[in-house]
């Protein structure tokens, strides 16, 4: 049995969309796991911790990474479930819900219900004051980071006779006539 795998393993990365579409989730991931692994590392070490193995910071960090995935997963689907596009405090609330208990929460399919009173909300009030704040240790810039252009105001081509009246300077200038007349 190949299981699939035989087919695609003689293809060439140009030839190979899934390898195109690893490779390009590959740069996603990578700068998600760094992130991770240092908010876990930090975290560790405000509780305490002084060295841990390296294969353990690595499951970890996987670990925070798939939940928050499951997080951002739950609280969408909270927010189709509303019509909705986008998520809210409420989905995420609920989709916090969800993922931290099977029975939910008492009064999650009531609209009126106050969602202050979930278990899980007053399980992060309680950190939030119990805990001191740890500012990250880097300044992260979104992804994928986007580099500055800068504009060229300049025309690349001479400077030819003005444009008639009722064309707006601003456009580009027209083509060379020996390009487009026969």
């Amino acid at each position: 049995m190949s299981h699939g795998e035989g087919k695609d393993k003689f293809l060439s990365e140009k030839e190979n969309p899934q390898a195109m579409r690893k490779k390009k989730k590959l740069g996603e991931d990578e700068f998600a796991q760094a992130i991770a692994k240092n908010v876990v590392a930090q975290v560790c070490e405000s509780l305490g911790f002084q060295s841990f193995q390296q294969s353990a910071l690595d499951n970890l960090a996987d670990v925070t990474m798939r939940f928050i995935r499951e997080i951002g997963k739950t609280a969408s689907s909270y927010a189709n479930l509303a019509n909705r596009t986008q998520c809210n405090v409420f989905d995420v609330i609920q989709g916090l819900e969800h993922l931290g208990s099977i029975q939910g929460f008492s009064g999650a399919s009531d609209v009126r219900h106050c969602l202050t009173r979930s278990s899980v909300v007053k399980d992060i009030i309680r950190y939030i004051s119990q805990a001191d704040e740890i500012p990250f240790v880097y300044q992260i810039s979104t992804f994928p980071v986007v580099k500055e252009r800068v504009l060229d105001l300049r025309s690349s081509q001479p400077e030819e006779t003005p444009c008639d009246e009722h064309i707006p300077s601003w456009l580009p200038k027209f083509p060379d006539p020996a390009t487009y007349a026969e």
